[in-house]
């Protein structure tokens, strides 16, 4: 059976994005980097995820909390060194990087308002634009 009839192990939380909620998370999160093409950072054939340090960025996103942790991503121009796709890293971490490679895709390709032409930026931890 497949795990994508079940509910998503990862919890988007979208009460909480207020820029200090998204602060904390961050204090406290994991960030994984991935390319324009859907490439993930990986090590031995699987993702990596790095503890966040340093301030975070206005184009880091915030996925949600995926095994008690928060989890962002960060989009890179490229990935030096091995990366993996979503789909060729282990089944039970698909929930959270299917919606990384997803929301990089989106913020790259949707940079303008699709009514009026005007740019748009990253809202509410990047689960929409404005």
């Amino acid at each position: 059976m497949s795990h994508w009839n079940q509910p998503s192990a990862l919890d988007r939380v979208p009460l909480a994005r207020s820029e200090e909620q998204l602060d904390l998370a961050w204090r406290h999160g994991v960030v994984l980097r991935v390319d324009g093409d859907g490439r993930i950072a990986a090590r031995d054939a699987s993702p990596v995820t790095e503890n966040t340090r340093g301030p975070r960025r206005p184009d880091d996103i915030y996925l949600g909390v995926f095994e008690g942790r928060a989890w962002f991503v960060r989009p890179v121009a490229g990935i030096d060194g091995e990366s993996v796709t979503w789909r060729e890293a282990p089944e039970g971490e698909h929930d959270p990087l299917a919606a990384a490679v997803f929301l990089t895709r989106w913020h790259a390709t949707s940079p303008a308002c699709e009514r009026c032409g005007e740019p748009t930026v990253p809202d509410l931890g990047g689960a929409r634009r404005r």
